[in-house]
């Protein structure tokens, strides 16, 4: 790798660059194992410059204009930084900076590598080759998150919807939920599918050790795609990252993402409970009991057994989703008109400062 004589003079001696991602033109984001450096060549009314950005981020945020998206990176004590890059080039610079912050944090761990970051407005999906890290809240990235491990998996499902899907996976007798736009679902279930198979050295969902659902499995003659680490995604970065971002804020406004536990199944102890209701999950990802439904006496002379040695012995009825899914459907659909409103009223300001400004 060819480096700018000026990047060259800021590394620190045994400082080496781990990767680097084209930020447009000659400019590049190059990354090592501490921080990362910001090269801007020279232009006619710009000198080049070298910008240094510390890994020890606590919060991590996005925002998007017409041509440009801005990632901010506040630290506790530091100043906050700021990262502008271009819309087409933004899913490759983010996935490069946050591999970096997380495994500065102690995140990830030594060789784990993050093969695809997900951002649907306020859901932020992370997969690497050990588990899947899952953050919800305005900001793209800090402490409040949660890890999956692969090894803890034991079904993966998918809830289908008329705007969204559910990825739907049992971890250790509980379900985690996350909605994801359906028009970025095919990256989505790829992704996520080939690096938990490969974590499991399965070929099928089926082979993970839970066929009690109906789950969708992945042919094993299929080609699985290697996303690879921060290098493979460079390449790729030419998408029109904004289009499909425009399309899951719409899609997942709010970012709203369940988690709930299963009930365990009735053995053992002679006991005869009432069973409750299904738990529905609200809109904005919290869980709440529906009215518990009538228990059933059982037939004379037979005992209904239950478990003992767990937590819960009470069974859940499967929930219907499809009145609550219409509901969130019409909500969605009248926050996409919203937000289209919003973005046209930004394009015409920005339009407007332009044009106070060449004038």
């Amino acid at each position: 790798m060819e480096l700018p004589g000026t990047v060259a003079d800021e590394l620190g001696e045994g400082e080496t660059i781990a990767t680097a991602v084209s930020l447009g033109g000659d400019d590049r984001l190059f990354v090592t194992p501490e921080r990362s450096l910001v090269y801007r060549a020279g232009g006619v009314l710009s000198d080049e410059s070298v910008e240094s950005l510390s890994h020890d981020v606590e919060r991590l945020t996005l925002s998007e204009g017409r041509r440009k998206a801005t990632l901010g990176l506040e630290y506790a004590v530091d100043p906050d930084r700021e990262l502008a890059v271009p819309l087409d080039r933004v899913e490759a610079a983010l996935q490069t900076l946050l591999a970096a912050v997380l495994r500065a944090g102690d995140v990830t761990t030594p060789g784990e590598r993050v093969h695809r970051v997900f951002s649907f407005s306020e859901l932020t999906l992370v997969v690497t080759d050990e588990r899947l890290f899952k953050h919800v809240g305005a900001a793209l990235w800090d402490d409040d998150h949660e890890a999956i491990p692969f090894d803890a998996v034991t079904d993966l499902s998918y809830e289908e919807g008329s705007v969204a899907t559910g990825v739907v996976l049992t971890v250790d007798g509980r379900v985690e939920r996350m909605k994801t736009p359906n028009d970025r679902l095919p990256e989505v279930r790829e992704v996520v599918e080939s690096a938990l198979l490969a974590a499991r050295d399965a070929d099928s969902v089926a082979d993970l050790g839970d066929d009690t659902n109906d789950v969708s499995t992945v042919d094993p003659g299929a080609a699985v795609a290697d996303f690879g680490g921060v290098d493979a995604l460079d390449a790729g970065s030419e998408r029109g990252a904004a289009s499909a971002r425009d399309a899951a804020d719409a899609a997942l406004d709010g970012g709203a993402d369940d988690t709930i536990d299963d009930a365990s199944p009735a053995t053992d102890t002679d006991t005869d409970t009432d069973a409750p209701g299904p738990v529905r999950p609200d809109a904005d990802g919290t869980t709440e009991d529906a009215d518990a439904s009538e228990g059933r006496s059982p037939p004379d002379g037979k005992t209904v057994e239950t478990e003992t040695d767990t937590p819960f012995t009470e069974s859940v009825a499967p929930a219907s989703e499809e009145a609550p899914q219409e509901e969130l459907a019409e909500l969605r659909a009248a926050v996409e008109r919203q937000n289209e409103l919003l973005r046209r009223h930004n394009d015409a300001v920005e339009r407007l400062v332009e044009t106070l400004r060449e004038s």
